[in-house]
């Protein structure tokens, strides 16, 4: 597990959400796709790696700096939270 110390957006192209197994495998947890946020925005830990699973386009922000736009915007953080709940959702209905 990791801290990130960024946050951003899929611009183009396709990101990998992946888990370290206890045997060294990786398992694949989720996908990303253009326009899909990704990070933890109020910090915390991540128990998955991301990279690309094809050429990429991101637009990545400092997380603390991000923070404070939901603090100072929060139709942002209400936007995030819906986009999380959908993300939730897919998931959901995934397994």
């Amino acid at each position: 597990m990791e801290a990130t110390s960024f946050v951003g957006i899929v611009v183009s192209g396709v990101l990998r959400m992946q888990k370290s197994l206890e045997d060294g495998r990786q398992q694949l947890v989720g996908l990303l796709f253009q326009s899909d946020f990704f990070g933890r925005v109020f910090g915390g830990l991540s128990d998955y790696a991301i990279e690309a699973a094809s050429d990429v386009t991101l637009c990545c922000y400092e997380r603390r700096a991000f923070e404070r736009l939901t603090e100072r915007f929060p139709e942002l953080e209400h936007q995030l939270m819906l986009s999380t709940l959908n993300e939730l959702d897919a998931a959901r209905n995934w397994m």
